[in-house]
């Protein structure tokens, strides 16, 4: 059974709207026992995740650090057309779309860091607006990305 989560996150736990917490360390994250969850949210890899795997999460893939990338804050219905976090939406969706596709998490993961990869050598090589903000935030957002597994 696959869960996945997109919200803000803390070390101890995954929020939802108003920040209210959905899913919190040694209260409820059993929740994710023989699951695979794909947390979209900054930091619960750290300490959420971990815990999570020893109640028995089968896989856990998530970000341990804040997840900060350039925009132009367009409003969300055009958030898929701004060029500057364009880069960070395909490559962290990747993680998803490859599990909803029947791939397993380890190969889900990989095509995400590949899509990092292949962004960052892409933006390097730019020289218009915002692209050294663009790869210095892919950089760091794909070294965050981990997958905890038993």
């Amino acid at each position: 059974l696959l869960i996945f989560l997109s919200g803000h996150g803390t070390l101890y736990s995954i929020q939802g709207l108003n920040r209210c917490n959905v899913v919190v360390r040694c209260m409820n994250d059993h929740l994710f026992k023989d699951r695979i969850v794909y947390a979209l949210s900054c930091s619960t890899s750290s300490i959420l995740g971990r815990s999570a795997k020893t109640k028995g999460c089968k896989c856990y893939i998530g970000y341990t650090g804040e997840i900060i990338f350039p925009f132009h804050g367009y409003p969300e219905s055009e958030v898929f057309n701004d060029y500057l976090s364009n880069p960070f939406m395909n490559a962290s969706n990747e993680v998803i779309l490859s599990l909803i596709k029947g791939k397993s998490p380890e190969e889900s993961f990989k095509n995400s860091q590949k899509i990092f990869e292949q962004s960052i050598a892409y933006w390097e090589q730019q020289v218009r607006k915002g692209a050294y903000e663009i790869t210095r935030s892919l950089k760091s957002i794909k070294n965050m990305q981990v997958m905890i597994t038993q």
